[in-house]
């Protein structure tokens, strides 16, 4: 158990994605949602700004050809990353590890996964 709450903003293409993902971390009472951005330049904003803990991105609002923040500006590299993927595309995946993401959850399986996998992307910021 955490002994403080894990901030998180949100970040996706449209409300029913996010909503989707909001849903996937609302049962987990230590998952503070901060923010809900719909677009990258919202999101860049808004991670500057307030410093989450965590930032869970959708995939489609990554540059994944020339790295996955290319184009946001500086973000603090505090904030831990998880990419929410539309399949089990291993090898996008594996550009995002590679480039410093956390985790990679597919979308198929936010619900049973998010959650952990936030906690766990908070979990290594205290490492």
């Amino acid at each position: 158990m955490y002994d403080k709450s894990v901030r998180v903003v949100l970040a996706g293409p449209g409300p029913a994605c996010l909503g989707d993902v909001a849903a996937a971390v609302a049962s987990a009472p230590e998952i503070e949602v901060v923010a809900r951005c719909v677009d990258r330049w919202h999101a860049a904003e808004t991670i500057r700004a307030v410093r989450p803990d965590v930032a869970v991105v959708d995939v489609g609002l990554l540059s994944l050809c020339e790295g996955f923040l290319a184009g946001w500006g500086p973000i603090d590299r505090s904030t831990r990353f998880v990419v929410v993927g539309h399949g089990a595309d291993d090898a996008i995946a594996r550009r995002l590890y590679r480039q410093g993401v956390c985790a990679y959850v597919q979308r198929s399986r936010v619900a049973a996964e998010l959650a952990d996998a936030v906690r766990a992307a908070a979990g290594a910021m205290a490492r």
